[in-house]
Order: structure tokens, then sequence, then C-alpha cells
């Protein structure tokens, strides 16, 4: 079993984690909404605007939403993390609890690898319809995370084999 002191170091980093993607949200909408040239900055930051051959393409909207998505999905998986620490550290191993946190996770996963990629895509698609370029010279199609895919296909095989350790687990219970 993983000392106790590892696990409460884990569930700190885990929290500062949560802190920063609280804060990487509240900045990028900051950033996406406000001009901050009214207050002294110099700059007005715009997610999704890119300056492709001499001209300014803007992606507005699109761009920033798979953005906050892409951030609450890494948050999400920082909250399960946290509540399987957390009960590891009560000694609550093979409980239900976990079977799902861990299931849950895969499912997770799975979106990451379909959403992970859009923003990249929405920008390349943008760059060729502005610029008539050959769709040949460069690859705008969606494309999956694969190692996304790879982590939740373990994971639920993973969460399998828990599941089929908490029954057991139970019937030692009841035997004598």
């Amino acid at each position: 079993m993983v000392s106790y002191r590892i696990l409460k170091a884990l569930n700190i980093f885990i929290f500062i984690g949560i802190v920063l993607s609280f804060l990487n949200i509240i900045t990028l909408t900051i950033f996406y909404f406000a001009d901050l040239s009214k207050y002294g900055l110099n700059f007005k930051m715009r997610i999704g605007v890119i300056e492709a051959y001499g001209e300014q393409l803007d992606f507005t909207l699109g761009v920033f939403v798979t953005l906050i998505i892409n951030i609450l999905l890494r948050l999400v998986l920082l909250i399960f993390a946290r509540k399987i620490i957390s009960n590891l550290m009560k000694n609550q191993i093979f409980i239900k609890g976990n079977y799902k946190i861990i299931r849950n996770t895969s499912f997770v996963f799975v979106i990451m690898a379909i959403s992970d990629n859009i923003p990249h895509s929405l920008v390349i698609t943008k760059i060729i319809e502005r610029q008539n370029l050959l769709a040949e010279t460069i690859n705008s199609s969606f494309s999956l995370s694969y190692g996304f895919l790879i982590v939740a296909i373990t994971l639920f095989v993973f969460s399998l084999i828990f599941k089929e350790g908490i029954r057991i687990a139970e019937e030692n219970k009841f035997t004598v």
C-alpha cells in the first residue's frame, strides 16, 4: 500500500491543479471577452485569432468553447483522481464508488479523444477556406486523439477487473 504521506502530497498537487484549471477558465474568459487596453494593457488577447498570410483570421466562439470544454474535461479528471486518492487514504479500495469513478474516467477519456483535436481542425479548415489552398496540401480532416482512446480502453478494462475484485471481496466477507 502506498504511504499516507505520498497520498496526501498527491492530494495537495491535485487540489493545486483544480485551482489552476479554474483560474485558466477565468483568464481565458476574461481575455476573450474583455478589451484590457482600457486598463493600461497594450494588447487585446483574442483566442482563435491568428495571422495567416498577412490576414487576421477570427475563429471566434468555436475555438473558445472547445478550449473551455477541454479544460472542463481535465478538471473532471482531476476531481475523479482526488476522490480515488481520498478513498485510498481512508483505506477504502474495493468499493463500488471507486469502480464507478474508474469507469466514468474511461468515458471522459473517450470524450477527450474526440474533442481534443477540434480546435486545431477548426483553425486549419478556416485557413484552407480563406486562402483557397488545396486541401491535399494541408490535412484538415478530423482525427481522434489515439493516446486518450488507448487510456480510455485500458481504464474501462481495469474497471471491469475492479468490479470483479469488488465481487470477490464481498464474497470473502461472508466466508468464515
